[in-house]
């Protein structure tokens, strides 16, 4: 009995010992003669790729260090203190999206998170690309940085072009921020759907005449800035903010109708969903197989 009870006390000093010597990390900045660095609470530390650290976005090199006031391998700017930024704005994560944590691939590059999935979704500019904007999300420039073509940005010049800059500002952040929440690349279509369901649903309508909208060329006349960034629109906006949110998710859609008679169609799984306005109803599929006659498709949902 001596023997097992001194056995048993080995063990639990040795166990005691072997946790005491095991060490603890917190999640924190480092510095060194060299620079900066962020220690994970495992104790290791980002390379070669960007993180979001408390609401902001830095670039870590190959030997884990920030990289500050300079243009990252990429092709992206970041600032003195190391945020990214775009014509000078810091980029940020909004309070309940950094809340929590989310696990994405891991080559996923949140400065344009669409990157990975240009060809599957059907993604890929071309000079030819439509001039109607059918093919992009929300506008050119928005759906080039979102994917990472950058070739295809074309700076904003002539009348309005501080309206437009301050338009693509905005969507692109969101979208950001909205990619940046969720691991879209793993959803299900059905998921992504809900997704967007629950975007369109947190607008409400507002028949505002559009005399009365802020701006006179961008900003509040931008269909999707006015349902994604003012929280409401009128039917053909949503139509058309439903149509661009489906193809940032790599669905099949289109639009029928005009002005304040637009629905809009989602095809998911094979199955075709119908929305009106902020509603996007999933739990009753459409039984058309054809809107009036017209194909879904990736590039064309114009009818």
């Amino acid at each position: 009995m001596r023997r097992m009870k001194k056995a048993i006390a080995i063990v639990i000093a040795t166990a005691t010992m072997a946790s005491q010597a095991m060490p603890t990390f917190a999640a924190e900045w480092k510095q060194n003669e060299i620079g900066y660095w962020y220690q994970e609470d495992n104790g290791s530390y980002p390379t070669n790729c960007w993180k979001w650290i408390n609401g902001r976005c830095y670039y870590f090199d190959s030997n884990g260090y920030m990289l500050a006031s300079t243009t990252t391998p990429d092709g992206y700017t970041v600032d003195a203190t190391g945020a990214w930024t775009v014509n000078g704005v810091v980029q940020t994560q909004s309070t309940e999206q950094t809340s929590g944590t989310v696990h994405h691939n891991e080559n996923y590059d949140p400065a344009h998170p669409l990157k990975n999935k240009v060809d599957e979704w059907h993604l890929r500019l071309t000079p030819e690309s439509n001039a109607l904007n059918t093919n992009y999300i929300s506008t050119p420039n928005v759906h080039a940085m979102l994917t990472g073509q950058m070739e295809y940005y074309v700076e904003p010049t002539g009348y309005g072009v501080e309206e437009q800059k301050e338009t693509e500002q905005a969507l692109y952040n969101w979208f950001c921020n909205w990619f940046n929440s969720m691991d879209f690349e793993n959803m299900s279509e059905m998921d992504r759907a809900k997704a967007i369901r629950d975007v369109l649903g947190s607008a409400s309508y507002s028949n505002e005449l559009e005399s009365n909208y802020y701006g006179t060329y961008w900003l509040e006349h931008h269909d999707l800035y006015r349902v994604l960034i003012m929280k409401k629109g009128r039917c053909a906006e949503f139509a058309m903010t439903a149509m661009s949110l489906a193809k940032s998710m790599g669905l099949k859609s289109v639009i029928y109708g005009s002005g304040e008679h637009t629905a809009y169609y989602i095809r998911i799984n094979g199955v075709t969903y119908e929305g009106g306005n902020q509603i996007f109803d999933l739990d009753n599929p459409s039984p058309v197989e054809q809107v009036y006659g017209h194909d879904f498709d990736y590039d064309s949902g114009l009818q």
